[in-house]
């Protein structure tokens, strides 16, 4: 008898549990079937599942922690507008409810979890199942320079191109912001509140690298699924077990444009 736990209410038509989670055990089932060649390691279900499923649920909570804090947003900003959370009282006015704390609780767990899942899990899940090193990706200058030239003498140029990118654009940044925050103390500044009329008070929302708050969150969980999903379908492309390729669907010909997260 096999038991059944339902832990999500999302279903297939969500690209993330099309993507990350029915499309990882279709590769993961792919990589075990194909193992024809008695040189490659011996991979198991029971093996796959078990690194695979802590860093699908760091991604899943990085992906929530992104999803509230767009909907703290919304729903703030729609209580000013509408007046429902606004008392005003002759030239002054008072907010019935604060989000900052909220903002900054769900930030930081958006920043942990992204970290977990786009650091350690995924570099611990690529070495065991493929026998890929990234952890040059994390290091210094210096270290992550040998460790790209390095997967250049390999042949692997679009991968060490597209780790550069990928470190240049946002992770050496986000990872950066995470430090911040635990040894230093960073945290948004507060939502700021201000008479547009002597009726209607206006909201401002804190911004993270000039983005607002929501946004940045969004992004950045897209960008840490995408690329933990890219890195994953590269081992599984380079893995010398079967022959079996997988190709990249034209941005314009996807049913979705690439947003996971949201």
């Amino acid at each position: 008898m096999i038991g059944l736990l339902k832990s999500s209410n999302e279903g297939t038509c969500s690209p993330f549990i099309a993507r990350l989670f029915e499309g990882m055990l279709e590769m993961r089932d792919l990589l075990i079937l194909g193992n024809t060649n008695p040189q490659n390691r011996q991979i198991s279900q029971k093996e796959y599942d078990r690194l695979y499923h802590p860093l699908f649920q760091a991604m899943k909570a990085t992906k929530e922690s992104a999803q509230d804090i767009s909907r703290i947003i919304s729903l703030h900003e729609e209580g000013i507008s509408s007046g429902n959370l606004v008392d005003i009282n002759n030239n002054s006015f008072s907010i019935r409810e604060s989000i900052d704390d909220e903002l900054n609780q769900e930030l930081g767990m958006l920043l942990d979890n992204g970290v977990i899942s786009a650091k350690n899990l995924l570099q611990n899940f690529l070495k065991k199942i493929y026998g890929i090193n990234i952890g040059f990706l994390y290091q210094e200058h210096n270290g992550f320079r040998k460790g790209k030239d390095a997967l250049r003498v390999q042949g692997e140029y679009e991968f060490a191109k597209y780790l550069e990118q990928v470190r240049s654009s946002w992770l050496e940044e986000f990872i950066f912001l995470r430090g911040l925050k635990h040894h230093e103390g960073w945290t948004l500044d507060p939502v700021d509140y201000s008479f547009v009329t002597p009726k209607t008070v206006s909201v401002t929302f804190p911004k993270v690298n000039d983005v607002q708050v929501d946004e940045y969150a969004i992004r950045s969980a897209n960008r840490i699924i995408l690329f933990i999903e890219t890195s994953i379908a590269y081992g599984f492309q380079t893995s010398k077990r079967v022959p079996i390729y997988l190709i990249e669907i034209p941005m314009e010909k996807r049913a979705n444009s690439g947003e996971i997260a949201q």
